[in-house]
């Protein structure tokens, strides 16, 4: 059990800094094509959706890794439902 959550927080930090890559990205794009209003929550979901669909997924695939009655479990089942 140990050993599983130390994956997960290992995969979790580096999940973090992929979107802080990501982030730092997506606005570096907003402000090449000086984006205003409207625009800029286009191109934010432009940019992120692909991101959203491959986390979902992995949600997906993580799950069947974990007991119906964990609380891991049921968070990414929360995130998969909404």
């Amino acid at each position: 059990m140990h050993e599983q959550m130390a994956g997960v927080t290992s995969r979790l930090d580096q999940t973090e800094r992929d979107l802080d890559l990501e982030r730092a990205t997506r606005e570096e794009i907003i402000k090449k094509e000086d984006a205003k209003g409207s625009r800029i929550s286009e191109l934010r979901d432009e940019l992120t959706r692909p991101l959203w669909d491959t986390f979902h997924l992995w949600c997906l695939n993580e799950i069947l890794n974990y007991d119906q009655n964990s609380q891991m479990y049921k968070a990414l089942n929360y995130v998969i439902r909404h």
